[in-house]
């Protein structure tokens, strides 16, 4: 497989947001990348269309009272912010996810091109 160029200058450009972020915050959670929670949509009407983003605590920091961005238990009662690092619950100041590369798909795309063009 062959990486397109817009692929190798994305990744490489969260490559470094993400060793940014680790040099700030060299003991934030991996498994949450900073943010506490873990967010995904659920379809709610159980319809196909309505659907709601959903979340759920880190079980690795926030519900056990460690803050996800200093790594400390110094969360408040809410477990909402960090009286060590100002870490709020709603911050945008997180890791940034790893760029999913999707370059097998146009490879995979050109092979079934080849195969209908044979006789």
């Amino acid at each position: 497989m062959k990486h397109t160029t817009k692929c190798i200058i994305v990744t490489e450009t969260i490559n470094k947001e993400i060793e940014f972020f680790g040099k700030r915050h060299p003991n934030y959670c991996r498994t949450c990348g900073g943010q506490g929670s873990h967010t995904y949509w659920e379809n709610v009407a159980g319809d196909g269309g309505s659907h709601m983003q959903m979340a759920e605590s880190c079980p690795d920091c926030t519900e056990k009272g460690i803050c996800p961005r200093c790594g400390k238990t110094s969360l408040n009662e809410e477990c909402d912010s960090c009286t060590n690092c100002a870490w709020m619950y709603k911050t945008i100041d997180v890791c940034p996810e790893s760029h999913e590369c999707y370059c097998w798909e146009e490879d995979y795309e050109k092979e079934l091109n080849e195969e209908d063009k044979k006789p």
